[in-house]
C-alpha cells in the first residue's frame, strides 16, 4: 500500500518556526501537559515503538504502529 495524490500536481507546504523553536530548554512541569513538551515549541506524544523514552519523550500513544 502506498500513498497516492489526488492528481498529479501534488501539493506544497510551507512551514515557518519562530527563532529559537526546537532548541533545548530546561524542562520544569508545573503543569499535566508540561511533560508533553520535547524542546522549545515542540509538543510530543511518542509511540512506545519509537524508542523517544530514552529522551525522555513523553509516551501516550497505544496500539499498532501503522507504516505506510
Amino acid at each position: 500500500m502506498g500513498i497516492k495524490n489526488i492528481n498529479e500536481q501534488g501539493f506544497k507546504c510551507v512551514v515557518v518556526l519562530t527563532k529559537g523553536t526546537n532548541t533545548v530548554i530546561e524542562k520544569e512541569y508545573n503543569t499535566k501537559e508540561d511533560c508533553l513538551l520535547f524542546a522549545r515549541n515542540k509538543w510530543l506524544i511518542a509511540h512506545p515503538e519509537s524508542g523517544l523514552e530514552k529522551e525522555d519523550a513523553f509516551v501516550g500513544l497505544k496500539g499498532e504502529s501503522i507504516i505506510l
